[in-house]
C-alpha cells in the first residue's frame, strides 16, 4: 500500500533533506536557532542573557539584598505545572544561598489564581519579610500596595498579560522590581513564568 501523502514544496524551493524542511518550517534558519532545537542537552552558552529579560536585573539584585540582609522570604506561586516548576527553580535558587524560603500555593477551587490578600496577611503574621511571586502577580494592584502597608518587600516575576493605559504603556503593580518579558525589548515575548523565574536567578 503507497502513501496517500506527499511533500509539496513551494514553488522554486530547492531540495532538502527532511530535517533541512523542518526547520526552515519552523523558520529556524539560523545556527543558534538549529543548534537548540537539535541537541536533547543544549550548552547553557546558548541561552540568550538573562540581562535581556526586562526587570531581570532589578529583582535579582533585590534578591540579592534580602539574602545579605537574612530576611525571610516567601515564593508565592500558582497551582498549574507552570507554577509549581517556576516555584520549584526559584526555591532551589534560593536554597543554594543558604535561604530557607517559604513556597505558598494558592488552593485552585478554594483561592484560585492570582496573590491573594488574605494569604499576603498571613504570611506577614507569620513572620515572612519579602515575597517574591513566580507566574503570577503582574496584574495584583491592590495585593502589592496591601504587601507595601503590611511591610512586606515584594518582587513580581510573571508572563501573562500586562495591563496597559490609554497610551499602549505597560502598566505593573508598585514592587521593588518586576521581571516580565512583555515591558518592553525582550528577545523572547512568548516565555513561561518557569523560564522567567529562571532568567532571574541567573
Amino acid at each position: 500500500m503507497g502513501s496517500q501523502y506527499q511533500w509539496i514544496m513551494p514553488e522554486g524551493a530547492q531540495a532538502a533533506s527532511l530535517r533541512e524542511r523542518i526547520l526552515q518550517r519552523r523558520g529556524l534558519t539560523g545556527e543558534r536557532e538549529q543548534a537548540l532545537f537539535a541537541s536533547s542537552l543544549p550548552s547553557l552558552s546558548l541561552l540568550r542573557e538573562p540581562a535581556s529579560l526586562p526587570g531581570a536585573d532589578a529583582a535579582a539584585a533585590a534578591l540579592d539584598d534580602w539574602l545579605k540582609q537574612g530576611l525571610r522570604i516567601a515564593i508565592y506561586g500558582d497551582y498549574d505545572a507552570d507554577g509549581l516548576c517556576a516555584a520549584a527553580i526559584m526555591s532551589r535558587l534560593l536554597r543554594l544561598f543558604d535561604a530557607a524560603p517559604r513556597v505558598f500555593i494558592p488552593h485552585r477551587v478554594d483561592e484560585g489564581y492570582g496573590v491573594h490578600a488574605d494569604a499576603l496577611r498571613q504570611l506577614q503574621a507569620d513572620g515572612v519579610q519579602a515575597v517574591i511571586t513566580v507566574d503570577c502577580g503582574i496584574r495584583s494592584f491592590k495585593e502589592a500596595a496591601l504587601a507595601k502597608e503590611l511591610g512586606l518587600r515584594m518582587v513580581i516575576t510573571d508572563h501573562h498579560r500586562v495591563e496597559r493605559g490609554a497610551d499602549g504603556a505597560p502598566v505593573v503593580p508598585q514592587a521593588e522590581a518586576v521581571a516580565h518579558p512583555s515591558l518592553g525589548g525582550c528577545p523572547f515575548e512568548h516565555i513561561s513564568g518557569s523560564v522567567v523565574a529562571f532568567k532571574v536567578g541567573a
